[in-house]
């Protein structure tokens, strides 16, 4: 689902996915000494003639803290390592907001006519995004990551909602569970808000079992770390 979003063009030009893993998060580093490279979801596509990495690297949250030419270490690493892949460097900015300031998006060498480094990466900024675009879209990545899309206050509810029916509609009982505390920590809810809510798709026919599901999963996760 993520490669079908973010990078279509793959599968147009390499057929379906044939297999996909996910690989080590932490890349190697040249010296013990050095301090720790984490990578967010680094996700290896196989295709019957190529392969492919969809590199998401680091949710950033501060563009502050991006850097690209660490996000250049990252990508020749994961290339030593994965000579056959092509690896496509994906930077999600999640903070909601407009920018005053664009991040460096691309590094390049030249010397007359001859390209010493070109380096670029495919940069998604979720706020880009507007939230009622999607309430349709078939896509359970896109429903966790609704409430970082662009929306009016009085929308939250809305987007919330679309978020959590739309995953439990796509994925199995377990996967809905595993991913449904990513919206909730995604839009910064509240147990009031949280509560609410419930409430709202309870009183609804075609939500009322979704409703009914969250609040026993609730209960169960109390009752464990009681």
């Amino acid at each position: 689902e993520s490669l079908d979003w973010l990078l279509p063009e793959a599968m147009k030009h390499l057929g379906p996915v044939q297999s996909f893993e996910f690989i080590r998060q932490e890349p190697k580093k040249p010296k013990l000494t050095d301090g720790h490279l984490s990578l967010d979801m680094p996700i290896l596509f196989r295709f019957k003639e190529a392969e492919v990495i969809l590199w998401l690297v680091e949710f950033q949250e501060d563009k502050q803290k991006f850097s690209i030419h660490r996000l250049l270490r990252y990508a020749t690493d994961i290339m030593e390592s994965h000579p056959k892949a092509r690896v496509v460097p994906t930077v999600l900015f999640t903070r909601r907001g407009k920018w005053k300031k664009d991040v460096t998006r691309k590094l390049e060498s030249r010397l007359g006519d001859r390209v010493f480094l070109l380096f670029e990466y495919q940069l998604v900024r979720l706020f880009d995004y507007e939230a009622r675009d999607h309430y349709t879209v078939s896509n359970p990545v896109v429903k966790i990551l609704l409430p970082k899309m662009n929306h009016r206050p009085e929308e939250r509810g809305r987007v919330i909602r679309e978020a959590w029916v739309g995953l439990y509609q796509l994925t199995s009982l377990a996967m809905f569970d595993k991913y449904v505390d990513f919206i909730d920590t995604y839009a910064a809810i509240s147990e009031d808000e949280k509560e609410a809510l419930l409430q709202e798709i309870t009183e609804q026919e075609d939500t009322v079992m979704l409703a009914q599901h969250i609040k026993e999963k609730g209960i169960q996760e109390g009752v464990i770390m009681g």
